[in-house]
């Protein structure tokens, strides 16, 4: 019964995520008719992106501090972002699920506010998450500034594998901990790269850097080890 029951609910959520796909392409149609580049979709942003939007529709408010997730700082923390710049559009409808893609990139560039946002050249990167309950969809779209982000952090053998894209900037650089370099990373031609360290010990900080010249490293951001970790087995 079970099994019977969560057919509905996965086609439903499949279908959102078209949705959801949908508003990205149409959100980096209107960036390039202004000339400015494509906004690069990335997970963590996305499901923060999602939790808010549920939660939205779940209780049924429009808003962008719920009293149980916080502000989209704090949401896009909670799933492992490091992103320091945000902005976040949100809309609500009650059209048809085929239109509500079309009608919330309309509905926000026609909003200067929000037009502000999707036209933002500061941003290169996007979250979107959308849910709906009786008949209402609710979206979230987040944007976020990123250099580097942290995709999957896994653990095996109290040694962590992480895995990266890069989104701007330099292609190599280095893994450090409390300021030390730990190991180096490259780029591959699609931006993502893995690179494998030992597990910090308690108060241990990671972070990664990106590399300018040589000897120079720009550190540019702390890697969330504590809210990311997955176990690969030990």
């Amino acid at each position: 019964m079970l099994f019977l029951w969560s057919i509905p609910a996965l086609a439903q959520e499949l279908d959102l995520r078209l949705v959801e796909r949908e508003i990205v392409r149409l959100t980096n149609e209107e960036r390039s008719r202004n000339g400015l580049s494509e906004l690069v979709e990335l997970p963590p942003l996305s499901a923060a992106a999602r939790d808010h939007a549920h939660d939205m529709a779940r209780n049924g408010y429009l808003g962008h501090d719920s009293p149980s997730l916080g502000g989209p700082t704090e949401r896009v923390r909670r799933r492992g972002g490091t992103e320091v710049v945000l902005a976040e559009n949100l809309f609500r409808t009650s059209a048809a699920e085929e239109r509500v893609a079309q009608d919330a990139v309309r509905s926000w560039a026609n909003s200067s506010t929000h037009r502000r946002n999707l036209l933002n050249p500061e941003y290169n990167s996007v979250g979107l998450g959308v849910a709906r309950k009786d008949g209402r969809s609710f979206v979230t779209q987040l944007f976020a500034h990123q250099l580097v982000a942290v995709q999957r952090v896994s653990k095996k053998n109290h040694r962590l594998i992480i895995q990266c894209l890069v989104v701007e900037g330099p292609r190599h650089g280095g893994i450090f901990l409390n300021g030390t370099l730990l190991a180096r990373w490259e780029a591959g031609g699609d931006g993502r790269f893995e690179v494998e360290v030992p597990e910090p010990g308690p108060g241990g900080k990671l972070k990664i850097g990106q590399q300018t010249s040589s000897t120079r490293y720009v550190l540019i951001g702390e890697i969330p080890v504590g809210l990311m970790v997955e176990s690969a087995g030990d």
